[in-house]
């Protein structure tokens, strides 16, 4: 049987679900902004729909 070392660093692999567009802005604006700003790495993958809906907020 082989093992792996435990790391240090831990991943985090969150999921949101949501019910309309304003439940899913509220969702990943600021789990977007919030990782940028913390200076973190973010990855979001949604469906095209979602990811023009997140590059045209205002």
């Amino acid at each position: 049987m082989t093992t792996m070392a435990a790391s240090d660093e831990s991943f985090v692999h969150p999921a949101l679900f949501y019910r309309d567009d304003d439940a899913y802005l509220a969702g990943t604006i600021p789990f977007i902004t919030d990782g940028l700003c913390a200076g973190e790495p973010v990855a979001v993958a949604v469906p095209r729909r979602g990811l023009f809906m997140n590059n045209c907020r205002s």
